[in-house]
């Protein structure tokens, strides 16, 4: 397999729309789309994050090579290829630098991983989510429950689902 860092290398953040640029799937249920930019501009810039590793070059452009074939598919950039290994959601700006202080303390050591199989999300409907697995279980699980374990001691809920080590490779619309 390809090795990686064992430690969190990322921690990415995407801002949620701060004017009117909202699509109505953003929407909190029962907010108008004026009480939601309100809501946004009346309390600190607000983030969604997600704990994720990133791949050397080489590996991005292996998967990369991956991506074609299936008609309509939404392939993800190469720069875009990670491995998620846990999702935060919306925090505010207050609790971010909790979360960075809280990842910054954790250590894993380097473990192997390689691609093992591809599938779809979600598995018994129309697919929405083309993926390739991910193997190295053992050090990659092991990260996975330290990081759940420490976010959950900052206010961070815990994961409910399985910890199903994937990257996306393409969002399915129409497909085949």
């Amino acid at each position: 397999g390809t090795p990686l860092c064992g430690r969190p290398q990322s921690l990415y953040l995407q801002r949620l729309p701060e004017t009117g640029s909202c699509r109505s799937g953003d929407l909190p249920q029962g907010f108008r789309k004026e009480e939601r930019i309100t809501s946004l501009r009346a309390r600190q810039p607000v983030h969604r994050l997600f704990v994720a590793i990133d791949f050397p070059r080489e590996v991005r452009a292996a998967l990369s090579a991956l991506c074609h074939g299936i008609p309509h598919a939404k392939w993800m950039a190469e720069d875009q290829f990670h491995l998620t290994l846990k999702f935060i959601g919306e925090v505010d700006g207050g609790l971010l630098q909790d979360i960075a202080d809280t990842l910054d303390e954790i250590e894993s050591p380097p473990f192997s991983a390689g691609i093992q199989g591809f599938g779809v999300f979600p598995p018994r409907q129309e697919p929405r989510i083309l993926w390739a697995g991910v193997s190295g279980e053992g050090g990659l699980s092991s990260l996975h429950k330290k990081i759940d374990r420490a976010l959950t001691e900052t206010g961070i809920p815990p994961e409910k689902r399985n910890f199903h080590p994937h990257i996306t490779l393409a969002r399915l619309q129409g497909s085949p």
